[in-house]
């Protein structure tokens, strides 16, 4: 299995990549969690990180792609313009969800009562809307081969979904 899980912030990526790492010990790399990770090393905000920054952890990304070629999941908001055109036989599958959903699961992340939520959730679409016009504009990005609302299922749920399309698709699902 060679999965990408994209989406925008609070979908439920890095929760499914992991539910379906424990059920088929397929090595995983999340994107933003190497964001979170450089950010802390470097003792910026991951706001703040510099565009080469970003672009090692894209060629990071797509080296741990083709190292781990047979099997492996990644997720990543920006993903789908990472790998287009680099990795062979990935499905892309965009995770998404309604944004009253997605700012219950920011609070709950955040631990406030929600009003941060909102302002967190909104500013987090704009970023990424300009963030990819300045970092990818040159990139065609690759479409979704499944497009999946996390608003109303759990993770095992959704993880079972993408399960189905791989025995569907591209079975064996193994590692």
């Amino acid at each position: 299995m060679k999965l990408a899980l994209v989406g925008g912030t609070c979908v439920g990526k890095t929760s499914v990549m992991k539910r379906l790492a424990e059920i088929s010990s397929i090595v995983t790399r999340s994107c933003g969690g190497e964001v979170m990770r450089i950010a802390q090393t470097l003792g910026v905000d991951p706001e703040n990180l510099r565009e080469s920054d970003h672009r090692n952890i894209d060629d990071a990304t797509i080296a741990f792609c083709i190292q781990n070629e047979q099997s492996f999941i990644v997720d990543g908001r920006y993903l789908h313009y990472v790998l287009a055109g680099k990795i062979e036989n990935i499905s892309i599958i965009e995770l998404v969800a309604k944004d009253e959903i997605r700012l219950k699961r920011s609070a709950a992340r955040s631990r406030n009562n929600g009003a941060a939520g909102v302002a967190v959730i909104e500013i987090s679409d704009s970023r990424d809307i300009k963030f990819c016009a300045d970092m990818y504009a040159e990139i065609i990005p690759s479409k979704p081969h499944l497009v999946i609302d996390t608003s109303n299922y759990s993770i095992e749920e959704v993880g079972n979904q993408i399960i189905a399309y791989f025995l569907k698709f591209n079975p064996p699902f193994s590692s």
